[in-house]
């Protein structure tokens, strides 16, 4: 069995904010799924940058 290890792509990251749903409660960080899901264009692009720059070290 092959197991993908590397950075996620953007089709990734915008599918896993797709399946947040609405109406739970935040997690943790206090951040509900509705404000996570309310610009997923440009969530996608920052969290892909940061997270491609992570990867790189």
């Amino acid at each position: 069995m092959t197991i993908k290890c590397s950075a996620p792509t953007k089709e990734e990251i915008n599918y896993a904010f797709k399946l947040l749903m609405n109406g739970k409660c935040a997690g943790p960080d206090s951040i509900a799924a509705e404000t996570l899901k309310a610009d997923v264009e440009t969530r996608v692009e920052l969290l892909y940058s940061n997270i491609w720059e992570e990867w790189q070290e």
